[in-house]
């Protein structure tokens, strides 16, 4: 009932409004090589924007595109990343921290993103691994699997990956701040009612009840806790 009284509270989720959510998932995943779709760009770009506000990640990402393809609008592949020429040095001015280059471009990534991305066309590199791997196919645990084994995706990102670029309506996040505080307040509790370890493991439980339609609930939650944007200023 209080999931109800939130869909007709807060009307559908801005995410379920988008025309693209109800497209195939190969319709948002950078095209496709040789039938199979190719899921690296849309990683790629969970990789780098991975702890940066909306804002920054997209011109960290434009920036990262030019770096990698010389050209603005160009097409991420493994290989590029693969055969990209890399350096860091001190930058006068800017403290002493060494700076990362890619192409003698500096496009804002950090080492360990740099290392990341590198991992991550590692292994769209290995027909062991990701190379030409339809992920839309995958079962939840082997992609999962999968993915984890990537430097720099963990579950939350390849959680993400899952909702909203494979569109699958089934997975709950119970590791994503808004989907616990959001979820918290639709069903009339503080906002921090599931930020314990126990609070996360009751969460968890109670998100089984909306199988197999968790994915809307994570939405929910997500509109649910923006609402709370002006007062957490």
């Amino acid at each position: 009932p209080a999931f109800a009284g939130a869909i007709a509270d807060l009307g559908v989720p801005a995410h379920l409004k988008r025309p693209t959510l109800f497209l195939p998932p190969s319709a948002s995943s950078g095209g496709s090589d040789g039938g199979v779709p190719n899921w690296f760009p849309s990683l790629f770009r969970t990789i780098v924007s991975q702890q940066l506000a909306s804002a920054a990640a997209d011109t960290i990402h434009a920036k990262c595109i030019e770096a990698y393809t010389s050209k603005k609008d160009g097409k991420i592949t493994a290989d590029l990343v693969l055969n990209a020429k890399y350096a860091e040095r001190k930058v006068e001015g800017e403290g002493e921290g060494l700076k990362q280059f890619v192409n003698g471009a500096r496009p804002g990534l950090s080492r360990s993103k740099r290392e990341y991305v590198q991992s991550l066309a590692e292994h769209f590199s290995d027909p062991e691994r990701l190379k030409d791997v339809d992920l839309s196919d995958l079962s939840e645990e082997e992609l999962s699997e999968r993915l984890t084994a990537v430097k720099g995706l963990g579950e939350w990102s390849v959680e993400m990956f899952k909702i909203f670029k494979l569109r699958r309506p089934d997975v709950f996040s119970v590791g994503d701040l808004a989907v616990r505080k959001g979820t918290a307040l639709i069903l009339g509790h503080k906002a921090d009612k599931f930020e314990s370890s126990k609070g996360k493991k009751e969460l968890k439980e109670l998100a089984e009840k909306f199988s197999p339609y968790r994915s809307l609930v994570c939405m929910l939650a997500y509109e649910r806790w923006d609402q709370e944007k002006p007062k957490r200023k």
